[in-house]
């Protein structure tokens, strides 16, 4: 992965570069050295996985150096506290299944009682065989330069690094209500009237005519059966033309539509509870 692009803005990969400084702030004399070493893409064979990123260094002279930084896992209570946490903000959990993972989920995880940032020295372990005499050498700068470029480009990268892989924190989300997105088998139908017929309509001519009708949304089996056709019609749907983004739009709305549920359901039943309040 080049590592020619600088790190700008507000995005995980700049969080991690900040963090890094703030913990060490002694480090902030070499960053620049260790920022060059990543532009020029002298840091090679990148392996990442088991909470550790290694990879080969050719430093200033062009000797090379085995170079490792090593990330404590996060533990699994926080992993359930903090994705349970993300589950009830929808739009947050749009932006991570739709793999855009917002600095907003940050918070999260400080809240659940630990950090996906470096923010002390006992999280993180680094290693480098180089002769200088600091604890943040160029070379491993470098690597934290190329994490935070990784980063910044893919952010399920960080979670990779804390212990997570893409499919097991997107298995989080979906597990956290007790819910699976499991894959909707739909068969492709010429019939005009299909949509019609999901929605519960009576003629063919307008078929969303069924969503204007009023709903009560107290009634738990109603919201039920209702978001069971949200789940099937947008499952139906697929992708619609020129979608790029790696999440489907069944993955990207469906929590959207299960999340607004819940809370209207929420809202409406703690109103209905005041009013019968002496």
């Amino acid at each position: 992965m080049s590592s020619r692009r600088l790190v700008k803005g507000s995005g995980l990969g700049s969080a991690w570069l900040e963090a890094v400084l703030r913990t060490w702030p002694e480090a902030k004399r070499r960053a620049a050295a260790g920022r060059r070493l990543a532009q020029a893409e002298r840091v090679l064979d990148v392996q990442v996985g088991g909470g550790a990123v290694s990879a080969r260094v050719v430093g200033q002279r062009r000797a090379v150096f085995a170079t490792t930084v090593t990330m404590r896992p996060v533990a699994t209570d926080v992993w359930r506290a903090a994705m349970g946490a993300i589950a009830l903000d929808a739009f947050c959990t749009t932006q991570v299944r739709s793999g855009v993972v917002p600095r907003s989920v940050l918070a999260y995880f400080d809240a659940a009682g630990d950090s996906l940032l470096p923010m002390d020295a006992q999280t993180v372990r680094v290693e480098c065989p180089c002769a200088a005499r600091v604890e943040l050498c160029d070379h491993v700068l470098a690597v934290h330069h190329w994490i935070a470029a990784a980063v910044e480009r893919d952010p399920f990268v960080l979670f990779v690094i804390r212990g997570s892989s893409r499919e097991q924190v997107l298995g989080w989300l979906a597990g956290v209500d007790g819910e699976t997105l499991a894959a909707v088998d739909v068969k492709e139908s010429t019939d005009v009237n299909a949509g019609a017929q999901l929605l519960g309509a009576d003629a063919a001519g307008d078929a969303f005519d069924a969503w204007r009708a009023p709903v009560d949304l107290v009634q738990d089996d109603v919201v039920g059966e209702r978001q069971g056709v949200v789940d099937t019609i947008l499952a139906q749907l697929g992708d619609p033309p020129g979608w790029d983004m790696e999440a489907s739009v069944y993955e990207t709305l469906v929590p959207v539509y299960r999340a607004a549920a819940r809370y209207a359901r929420a809202i409406t039943t703690l109103a209905e509870t005041d009013a019968e309040r002496p």
